[in-house]
């Protein structure tokens, strides 16, 4: 009897305060959304020197739904808001899982699964799910978990470690979250944004034993971007700068899976793009520099253009040696709206991959041309 009377408040109060909950969940402002994108797509691969290393020409169709589409939710109560948005990347995936507190008039707390304060996107390249000049000189942060602060144009966020750890082929240590902030700031048509990110890890081989090997390898990246959008014209132009990028989740070369197999990495084993090279004791550094611009024309509400180009390169010094790797892509495309929400986007580019110094090669050209469907409801 003396529990029961003891504990029986608390409950009836937990009981009372999920009633509460559920009753201030059925009030809240629920907006769903979704987007059905497939691509139709020619491509062929001309692997230029890389022949004489085994590897051959490749040509096909890509038809197919993409991986970006999606289905997802918007939330709203009180204060606070939250976002839910899965894709289609062979299953179910996780592109935005977060929850924000409103705390102040321009200011909110993020907490979850966002994309990071790297990313800044110029392009409309369509071509491989949406790539938007990823890999390309594109500054493209990951959707990852982290908490995030947003005060008026500022962000600051600590984010999950983890990714872009794989590449490394050993096994690593980290002891801080990733940093990356930015600031956004506008000046009537034109704005932009500044950012930055870094993260400190230690690799680890043969950890106990007598042939056991350590270092701590930094990472960071600094970049900017601006765009301009008045009337029927826009300009887009963005450059970072950074050191092994590819474990902040930055966007390394691209090339796609299949169609060119080759040219990942480039034919050149041991050099990862956007990673350290370890050479016997140590690491050497990847410094890499990316660039890319988009200039599009609204000719009307039915018919758009766009032209966009973007490079990228990372560089290895060891030894009074030196390798570079190359990635360059072009386009040029038409958004048709054929009704609201029912958008058809033809699109013809090119791909180019090199390297230079130890090795000096042509590592191939990749050329497609088709369209991606898209109906958004």
């Amino acid at each position: 009897m003396f529990i029961i009377m003891t504990y029986m408040p608390a409950i009836a109060e937990s009981i009372e305060d999920r009633i509460e909950r559920i009753e201030s969940q059925l009030d809240a402002s629920w907006k769903f959304y979704g987007s059905v994108m497939m691509s139709t797509f020619y491509e062929k691969y001309n692997a230029k020197d890389l022949k004489t290393l085994g590897a051959i020409d490749g040509k096909g169709t890509s038809w197919g739904l993409n991986t970006d589409a999606a289905i997802g939710a918007t939330v709203a109560i009180g204060d606070i808001e939250g976002v839910f948005e899965y894709e289609h990347d062979g299953g179910p995936s996780v592109r935005y899982l977060y929850g924000a507190w409103n705390f102040i008039p321009e200011g909110k707390l993020v907490v979850g699964c966002d994309y990071s304060p790297l990313s800044f996107w110029i392009s409309s390249q369509i071509y491989y799910d949406n790539n938007s000049l990823s890999g390309f000189g594109s500054l493209d942060g990951d959707s990852v978990a982290q908490i995030k602060l947003i005060y008026k144009g500022f962000q600051l966020a600590l984010i999950n470690p983890s990714p872009g750890m794989d590449d490394m082929g050993l096994s690593t240590e980290v002891l801080i979250p990733r940093i990356e902030a930015a600031y956004d700031f506008s000046f009537g048509p034109l704005a932009g944004k500044v950012m930055g990110g870094y993260k400190t890890f230690k690799a680890i081989e043969d950890k106990g034993l007598p042939t056991e090997f350590e270092e701590r390898i930094n990472s960071w990246i600094a970049g900017i971007g601006f765009f301009y959008d008045a009337g029927p014209v826009y300009i887009g132009v963005n450059s970072f700068y950074g050191k092994n990028v590819g474990a902040l989740g930055q966007a390394t070369i691209f090339a796609p899976e299949g169609i060119a197999p080759a040219i990942e990495p480039l034919g050149i084993t041991g050099f990862e793009s956007g990673m350290p090279y370890r050479t016997g004791s140590e690491f050497v550094d990847a410094k890499t520099f990316g660039v890319a611009a988009a200039l599009a024309y609204k000719h009307n509400e039915m018919l758009s253009f766009e032209l966009g180009y973007g490079y990228q390169e990372d560089k290895w010094k060891f030894a009074g040696m030196k390798e570079k790797l190359e990635g360059q892509s072009y386009y040029l495309n038409a958004t048709i709206t054929i009704a609201k929400g029912f958008y058809i986007v033809p699109e013809i580019g090119v791909m180019r991959y090199k390297c230079k110094g130890i090795t000096a090669l042509d590592a191939g050209k990749l050329t497609y041309f088709g369209a991606k469907w898209q109906i958004d409801f």
